[in-house]
This record gives C-alpha cells, structure tokens and sequence, in this order.
C-alpha cells in the first residue's frame, strides 16, 4: 500500500509541532510494519528541515504552492489529484480536518482543531468570525466524505460522532508520541 502524508496546510504553531513529533514516529511505524507499504511525504521546501531522520525519498517537495489560506487549498484542488495519481497513492492522510476528496483514493483526516465549530462562545473580530464560520463550513464537509477519521482528543470525537453526526466507525485512536 502506498501512502501519502499531505503536509502542506500545516505551517504554523501547533500544527508545525503534531509535524515534527507525527510523521517521523509514523514513517517508522510504516517501516516497521509486516505488511509492505511505502511511505511518501508531501511538504514544502521549508518544512523538509523538520524530518531530519527521514530520507529523501521518503519526500515530494512542493516548491510552487502557496504556504497558507486559500491559494493553498486552490493549489490542493487543482494539482493534488495528479501528485497522487502519478505516484500511484491508495491513501491520502491529511494531518489536518479539510482536504479534497479525491476519487480512487482512500483519505484519512486528523480532527485536531476545534475552535471553527466552538468559535461561537467566544468574542472574535469579523474577519476572525468570517474565517472560522468557513472553516467550520469546509471541517465538517470534508470529514463527512473521509474514509477514516484520527481525533486527538475523546472530546473531538464525540462531538465529530453527535453534533456532525459522523459515523463512529470512521474514528481511529492515535495516542501522540511525547
């Protein structure tokens, strides 16, 4: 089984630290495994420093997409099909809540950003409310159609299983490395 690790929609923060701490512990789990399965990493230029221990080969390094916000989704919807196609991916695992769908390929979310569905107990500026009504909007559309979904937290998944009325088969447990 080939699979695909979509790094690029985690840039900043703490999505930079479930990177670091995730995919190398991933990656040797993989290797690690009984079963054969390939392991690729999707990333930008600037995040290839943060797996050290992991080959180059292990690495598709995206040096034309937009870092963060919409052009990266833009860029994700118009040229992820093909990385995946061309490298003959079975499943597509995007350590984040939103990401295409894309046909053939079995897709695996990470439900680990919770404020675009609390948000509303909170006092946020326009564009703050404006951007998480939309994240809210795009994590609940894309983590319907995903084949598997990994929560961080038994919260996540119980409000993923009875506010958006997502199967509780979907949900997978991963305890984070420390």
């Amino acid at each position: 089984m080939k699979i695909l690790i979509n790094c690029l929609s985690s840039v900043s923060g703490g999505a930079v630290s479930y990177l670091r701490n995730l995919i190398p512990e991933l990656v040797g789990v993989f290797e690690q495994s009984d079963e054969e399965h390939q392991v690729k990493i999707l990333c930008h230029e600037h995040q290839r420093q943060l797996f050290p221990t992991i080959s180059d080969s292990h690495c598709i390094i995206i040096t034309d997409s937009y870092k963060a916000g919409y052009h990266r989704v833009l860029w994700e919807y118009s040229h992820l099909s093909s990385v995946l196609h061309k490298e003959r991916v079975n499943v597509l695992f995007i350590p984040y809540q939103i990401g295409p769908k894309i046909t053939g390929v079995k897709q695996v979310l990470m439900l680990r950003n919770m404020e675009p569905f609390l948000f509303h107990r909170y006092r946020y500026s326009l564009k703050t409310w404006l951007r998480n009504s939309f994240l809210n909007l795009m994590s609940s559309y894309s983590l319907t159609r995903a084949d598997r979904i990994i929560a961080v937290s038994e919260f996540a998944k119980e409000y993923a299983i009875n506010r958006l009325n997502i199967a509780e088969e979907k949900f997978r447990e991963f305890t984070m490395p420390r």
